[in-house]
């Protein structure tokens, strides 16, 4: 590609070159401005992303700890089935 250019480069005025070459720098400013915005932003989801699951397992492990209470607690059907089991309900 630079060969191209340098051979094009020396058919055509000298301020045509230069405003290319400028219009080039400038491209690959902007092009890495760009770069560094979506770098930016990615690293933020990724962030995002870490304290969802930071979350999700705080809900889980929440979660969890409900369904063990749930399970030993006295409903009125355990209630009905132990007081049958000891022989104080028919």
């Amino acid at each position: 590609m630079s060969d191209k250019k340098e051979i094009l480069g020396s058919l055509v005025d000298g301020k045509v070159v230069d405003f290319v070459t400028e219009v080039e720098r400038i491209q690959q400013l902007e092009l890495d401005a760009r770069h560094k915005e979506q770098k930016s932003d990615v690293s933020q989801v990724k962030d995002m992303i870490k304290e969802l699951e930071i979350r999700v397992a705080e809900l889980e492990g929440a979660q969890n700890s409900v369904n063990l209470d749930d399970k030993y607690a006295l409903t009125k059907a355990k209630l009905v089935r132990l007081m049958k089991e000891m022989g104080y309900y028919d």
